[in-house]
């Protein structure tokens, strides 16, 4: 790949960010790249190359908005704790943006979903949408519908609804099963459920699923922990998978298990 730009993506203006952003921009120069930075927060209408996004998994995910803006693949380098989604260390992102340029390297092209509500309003998300109830003491109850089939109600907290990438994250914590990134899955699990049959099941790519929510008080619906609506009692959603993907630069075959081995075991 012939790069002449690099968008250097950040999640925070702190100082150590900013440090950050200035080491990353001093290796990229001393390559003979242009490169800028912004804040996941920001609109930013500059042209890049690729996206380097620096910081844990959350900087990686929200960067998605200019990746998908501008269709170009993001390269995550991990300051975060965990770093399920990265792919190297600050301190390796010269030889990434080497290996890059050598073509030495692949795309990975990760589902997306789409969450459709009762006013028809549309969200997108990379990793999960969390469906919560807004207060402490109470019980929801959720009727799912998988493929045209119903799966019943499920009493309890809330529920997770995830891609393969981000089988890992919240689904992971909740009892849910780990994803492979190479299948087509949409996993549903729910939370802190107060139905002792209701477990986390795995459906087909191609799937609808439309959920209805009932609960004594507002909930509130999240996508990837970047956005967050208001849920009201008997309000419907319907989730599927989205027309876009998000594409991550990768240099080898990742075998997911030992990842999780070695960042959660």
């Amino acid at each position: 790949m012939n790069m002449r730009k690099i968008g250097l993506c950040s999640i925070s203006t702190n100082h150590r960010a900013k440090e950050h952003i200035a080491r990353a921009s001093a290796i990229i120069e001393s390559i003979g790249i242009e490169c800028f930075s912004f804040f996941v927060d920001e609109r930013c209408d500059e042209n890049a190359d690729i996206v380097v996004a620096l910081g844990g998994d959350g900087t990686i995910l929200r960067s998605k908005k200019y990746a998908k803006q501008h269709g170009v693949p993001v390269l995550g380098v991990n300051i975060g704790r965990i770093g399920f989604l990265s792919e190297c260390g600050i301190e390796e992102l010269g030889q990434a943006i080497n290996k890059i340029q050598n073509d030495a390297h692949t795309v990975e092209h990760n589902m997306m979903l789409t969450c459709t509500m009762h006013d028809g309003t549309k969200t997108e998300c990379t990793n999960d949408f969390i469906i919560y109830k807004s207060r402490l003491g109470s019980i929801a109850n959720f009727e799912i519908m998988i493929g045209g089939s119903s799966y019943g109600t499920v009493f309890g907290d809330g529920l997770v609804v995830c891609t393969p990438l981000g089988s890992t994250g919240y689904s992971l914590s909740a009892g849910g099963s780990i994803i492979s990134t190479s299948v087509s899955a949409i996993g549903v699990t729910p939370i802190c459920s107060h139905s002792l049959g209701a477990r986390h099941l795995i459906a087909p790519a191609q799937t609808d699923i439309p959920i209805i929510v009932n609960m004594l008080s507002e909930g509130i619906l999240s996508n990837d922990g970047c956005e967050e609506f208001k849920l009201h009692i008997g309000d419907s959603l319907v989730i599927t998978p989205s027309n876009s993907c998000f594409d991550l630069i990768r240099f080898k075959s990742r075998n997911l298990y030992n990842i999780v081995r070695s960042k959660l075991i």
